[in-house]
């Protein structure tokens, strides 16, 4: 991963689009209706001295939110009058949000020639539908929650002939779906 160096730096970056820059799917075009989307994907970077030539700083976040049109089938052509009105309903535009946010921190300090210290961390946050299109309506589908934390401390040694180092680290990973509807899907 990046550092910190003697000298600030930073960077920001952005992208943005949304429904009215694409065209309408043709489940769109014959349900007169146009599923809402957008893509936006933005962050910033900032890194530099903390004390000069011995210890730097880096820091970094990005985030990515999506909401991506997708299309319910019935999966077999010539249904009407066979499905349900409520299973009926379902079918046409639905979409898949997905939102995602991702921090990284670090320190590293030199106090020797042969010392080198790094303390870092890392968090990493989303959320997301899924099983939904194709033959599986929004009913069905599901919500994931993913969220995982790292965190790093790590001492590198350099003799005249041999490298040491000692890392320890830690991480909590969370995974979590589940169903956006419950009952009968």
């Amino acid at each position: 991963t990046k550092s910190g160096t003697n000298e600030f730096h930073g960077e920001v970056y952005g992208n943005y689009t949304d429904d009215s820059y694409r065209n309408a799917t043709p489940a769109e075009q014959a349900s007169g209706t146009k599923t809402p989307s957008v893509d936006k994907d933005y962050g910033f970077a900032l890194g530099g001295p903390i004390i000069q030539d011995k210890m730097h700083f880096f820091f970094t976040y990005e985030a990515k939110k999506f909401d991506t049109p997708i299309t319910v089938t019935p999966g077999v052509t010539d249904t009407a009058g066979f499905l349900p009105a409520s299973a009926s309903a379902q079918l046409g535009p639905a979409d898949l949000p997905f939102k995602e946010d991702l921090y990284f921190g670090k320190i590293d300090w030199e106090p020797t020639d042969r010392d080198r210290f790094e303390l870092s961390g890392q968090l990493r946050k989303e959320d997301q539908y899924d099983n939904i299109g194709s033959q599986t309506a929004t009913s069905s589908g599901i919500d994931t929650i993913n969220r995982c934390t790292r965190i790093a401390a790590r001492w590198q040694h350099s003799g005249d002939s041999y490298f040491n180092e000692l890392l320890f680290t830690r991480e909590n990973a969370y995974n979590n779906p589940t169903p956006l509807q419950f009952g009968d899907g």
